[in-house]
């Protein structure tokens, strides 16, 4: 164990002093990290021999796939209480007792052909119908029957190919229509307009200036301009008129418009302060200071200021640290 540490000081010794020479392009070449680094080197840890080995609970290791021994317990089937049975399970087992008893292996064979008694009818032979000349009358000629109704075929035409008959209607005659048909019939219109007109315009012999209502309706006065009483109101205008509901108790409103009685108003006094014995003695009170000293850790350092990039940077700024 003593010749591998000795081995290790001077590996790292000779990586410090061949960091400082440029090598590869570099001025300065790291050495690398698995120096000095034991990990893979193989521990066996020494044990007692006068203390007696207790060996720890052990399980058997779990069992795979789908046996029955690989469940801690069967899910039941889902059918088992189930009354519904398949249709077709009655005949399939109809078939199977069917089968059972049939003891021979040979194939099953109908009998031979049916025979049957002879009829009693005779035999008609059926085939095309013989074709028989028609009756004639005395004078040789065959009676035949009224004529039918008889019609024209229907006449083609169309897109414009119009056949005279094609349509039902004749064809419409074209009649030419002016391109200002809708100013002359306007201007027909105010001549005829004017010629009912007076040769004077209407004028009145009032000089205007008045109400539209005159004031005897208005203030109901009567040929002396003396006022009238007014006409009394009938009782039953309520039942003329369509007026709008208004309820017999209409709600309340307001604060005191709930079902119960508006709570008490209470003044809520200002809330009192703690105040500090030593203050209301009048001690004088030592100034506030942090918890800390001023060194507080920068959120965001660089990476370049970490102290394992600095070893690999300038590794013989460190070489002393690493010697004491």
């Amino acid at each position: 164990m003593a010749n591998k540490e000795e081995t290790r000081k001077k590996i790292l010794e000779e990586s410090l002093k061949e960091g400082t020479r440029s090598r590869f392009g570099y001025f300065s070449f790291a050495p690398p990290l698995c120096i000095a680094d034991d990990s893979v080197d193989k521990k066996t840890p020494k044990r007692d021999m006068e203390k007696p080995i207790v060996l720890n609970f052990k399980a058997n290791p779990p069992k795979q796939g789908m046996g029955p021994d690989a469940f801690f317990s069967l899910p039941a089937s889902l059918a088992v209480g189930d009354k519904y049975e398949d249709p077709s399970r009655k005949e399939r087992r109809y078939q199977l007792e069917k089968n059972k008893l049939i003891k021979s292996d040979a194939p099953f064979r109908p009998s031979g052909c049916t025979k049957e008694p002879p009829s009693k009818f005779e035999y008609i032979p059926v085939g095309p119908a013989a074709r028989s000349k028609p009756p004639r009358l005395d004078d040789g000629s065959v009676p035949t029957g009224p004529r039918n109704f008889v019609t024209s075929p229907s006449k083609r035409g169309g897109n414009g190919v119009l056949t005279p008959g094609v349509l039902f209607s004749p064809y419409p005659e074209h009649l030419a229509e002016p391109y200002g048909v809708t100013k002359q019939l306007t201007s027909k219109d105010s001549k005829v307009a004017r010629e009912k007109m007076p040769d004077q315009p209407f004028k009145g012999m009032s000089h205007g200036g008045k109400p539209f209502s005159e004031d005897k309706e208005i203030y109901h006065l009567d040929a002396n301009g003396v006022r009238q009483a007014r006409p009394a109101s009938s009782p039953n205008r309520a039942t003329h008129h369509d007026r709008p509901f208004y309820p017999s108790n209409p709600p309340r409103k307001g604060l005191q418009s709930t079902l119960n009685k508006f709570p008490e108003y209470i003044p809520q006094g200002a809330s009192s302060r703690a105040r500090n014995a030593s203050a209301a003695a009048g001690k004088d009170l030592a100034a506030w200071r942090p918890n800390h000293g001023g060194n507080l850790s920068k959120p965001d350092p660089s990476v370049a200021c970490s102290l394992r990039n600095l070893k690999q940077d300038k590794p013989a700024a460190f070489a002393f640290a690493a010697r004491c």
